[in-house]
């Protein structure tokens, strides 16, 4: 099996974010930027995908010009750390497939439940508070205070 150093891996990592924010960005460009001179549905993916391709073209590169000065060994993550990262994914594209049905408050609701309750296992008054707050808290920045219409999924008007 071929070993790889950090560098390698941060780099490909890089790409691979670059990667998710083109396809970000692309999924955007089908949503309004503006609407009447507010914010619109597309105006935080289009944001969001930017900051994406540039933090990952920075890791990319930073990773690629260090990559000739030193070679550190990779260590591979443990079998939990592989299965705490796939849960968070995977609670997260559950959530993004989620939005066009439930829509995006109760598809907010179920990512920090899951994430809160589930991953984290913060069954306490503070982590029902937090699955609670947060989605409430993402409403009323996005909708109620920027004015961002957020979809009502197939149960809205």
């Amino acid at each position: 099996m071929k070993r790889f150093n950090t560098h390698q891996v941060d780099v490909g990592i890089g790409a691979i974010v670059i990667a998710l924010a083109l396809f970000v960005f692309v999924q955007s460009l089908q949503l309004d930027f503006y609407i009447e001179g507010i914010p619109g549905p597309g105006f935080f993916p289009t944001l969001l995908a930017i900051a994406l391709g540039l933090t990952g073209s920075i890791l990319a590169v930073v990773s690629f010009v260090r990559a000739k000065s030193s070679s550190e060994p990779f260590e591979a993550p443990t079998r939990n750390q592989v299965k705490r990262s796939l849960g968070v994914w995977l609670a997260v594209l559950g959530s993004v497939l989620l939005v066009p049905i439930a829509g995006f408050v109760l598809a907010m609701l179920a990512l920090a439940a899951v994430l809160i309750l589930g991953l984290e296992g913060q069954r306490t008054i503070k982590g029902v508070a937090g699955v609670i707050i947060i989605p409430v808290g993402a409403y009323l920045l996005f909708s109620a205070l920027l004015g961002v219409p957020l979809p009502a999924g197939v149960f809205g008007n």
